[in-house]
């Protein structure tokens, strides 16, 4: 099944074992963040946190 970062529009793929394949495919709309951009929101996290 193939599904759009929320974040930057990627286009991925999931398979069964993804937690949210149940809720795609039921037709619920989860907030799904590719990897590239969880790592992005990370890192401009601690750099909030560290101006603090």
């Amino acid at each position: 099944m193939e599904i759009r970062c929320a974040l930057c529009g990627k286009k991925m793929e999931i398979n069964k074992m993804d937690k949210n394949f149940e809720a795609v495919r039921e037709g619920k709309n989860p907030v799904i963040i590719c990897p590239a951009c969880q790592r992005s929101a990370i890192y401009e996290a601690k750099k909030q946190v560290e101006k603090i």
